[in-house]
């Protein structure tokens, strides 16, 4: 004979682990049995608890990857407005005046590869603003919250482009930035 081993319920819900074993004498007969009971009170109600603790986690999980799919589509509409905006809309690192992130028609409107583009600062192609002025002007934006104002900005073939700025400090991660859109106004002179 083997032992048994089982969970037993009482009539007042109570628990128990039960072994069953034979007892065995000392010249290896059977002669008995030896029933065990342990008292398992404790240890079901910490399975419940923690059946409720894996319930609350199952729901705080199926939240957040329904808050993370939200957030993911809202960036794929941001990402579809800002890419396929008419205008030129550029996002500039305030504190170094370098171009962090800009649409496909800033880089088109001045003739530059994607590629070129993104190795250019403002006053690469700025015809109006030295360098210094275009520092400058940037922190007044950062100053004042927003700005608007007409400008030249020179293309790669050399042609001088009428623009119309306007700007706005925004904050991302702590970082400080300008929000510039770009409008080109040369067929309204």
């Amino acid at each position: 004979l083997i032992p048994v081993e089982t969970e037993v319920a009482t009539k007042d819900e109570g628990w128990y682990f039960m072994r069953m074993m034979p007892y065995r004498t000392t010249e290896n007969v059977i002669d008995g049995l030896v029933i065990t009971f342990v008292d398992i009170n404790k240890l079901r109600a910490a399975e419940r608890g923690l059946t409720g603790v894996n319930e609350k986690l199952r729901r705080e999980i199926e939240e957040h990857r329904q808050a993370e799919q939200g957030l993911r589509e809202a960036e794929e509409r941001y990402r579809a407005l800002f890419v396929q905006a008419a205008d030129s809309v550029v996002l500039i690192d305030t504190d170094s005046g370098a171009i962090a992130e800009f649409n496909d028609a800033t880089h088109e409107a001045l003739g530059y590869t994607r590629e070129e583009f993104q190795t250019l600062t403002i006053a690469d192609f700025e015809a109006v603003e030295s360098a210094k002025e275009v520092a400058d002007h940037l922190r007044k934006i950062e100053r004042e919250g927003t700005d608007s104002f007409e400008t030249k900005h020179r293309a790669k073939a050399g042609d001088v482009r009428d623009v119309l700025v306007t700007a706005k400090a925004i904050a991302i991660g702590g970082k400080g930035f300008t929000l510039s859109i770009w409008r080109d106004v040369t067929e309204q002179h």
